[in-house]
């Protein structure tokens, strides 16, 4: 992929803003989406995305996140997560964390008029008991490396990872015209090692966001 930026500041790995969400177990309940305001408006239904994510040059950027098979598409209305179940999670750091069914995620707002809009989103396998999944079937703490370099193409950013022994993180990131970020996905791969469940290798966190 182009590099389209410069180089921007090593992203932050915000692990310990999770470490409040609970590991209840999925109740089986059925799934549903989320959408951004502007789907929302076009009440289809479909959780299809929106004329600005068709533009865009990856679906890796395209602000879609499925977790325990729920789908959360970026930018979508704080209260409608709540609305679909989302409740909020101990705080443990900064930021707002979210949890629902054994799924926990850390998401940023931008105001749009009163209305808390959801751009920013976190998600990391070890506070995780469901599967995440991202587009083109890549899934945390399963997904390799090379796997998604394989779908998602040459990143726009690499950042040298915490751990000596883990390879180096990396971001994909769009523009619009005027240089300022339309979309970005940052993947962390040096996660917590001894989490029994996590594989080697394996993508250990995301960092998606997206702005209308």
């Amino acid at each position: 992929m182009k590099r389209r930026m410069m180089a921007i500041a090593a992203a932050v790995c915000l692990c310990g803003s999770l470490s409040g969400c609970g590991d209840s177990s999925s109740d089986g309940s059925s799934t549903a989406s989320v959408s951004s305001a502007a789907e929302s408006s076009a009440a289809d239904g479909t959780g299809t995305e929106s004329s600005a994510a068709e533009e865009l040059p990856a679906s890796i950027l395209s602000g879609q996140i499925t977790l325990n098979g729920e789908t959360i598409m970026l930018p979508c209305p704080l209260k409608a997560l709540y609305a679909n179940g989302w409740t909020d999670a101990d705080q443990g750091g900064t930021g707002k964390n979210l949890e629902k069914n054994g799924s926990c995620i850390s998401v940023g707002c931008e105001k749009d008029g009163d209305e808390d809009i959801v751009c920013r989103l976190e998600c990391y396998f070890g506070f995780n008991t469901n599967e995440v999944t991202l587009p083109g079937g890549v899934v945390l703490g399963k997904t390799m490396r090379a796997d998604v370099l394989a779908a998602y193409g040459e990143p726009d950013e690499y950042y040298h990872a915490d751990s000596p022994d883990a390879e180096d993180n990396f971001e994909y990131v769009y523009l619009d015209e005027n240089g300022e970020k339309l979309a970005s996905a940052y993947f962390q791969f040096d996660g917590n090692r001894t989490n029994p469940d996590y594989t080697v290798g394996a993508i250990w966190g995301v960092k998606l966001s997206k702005y209308e």
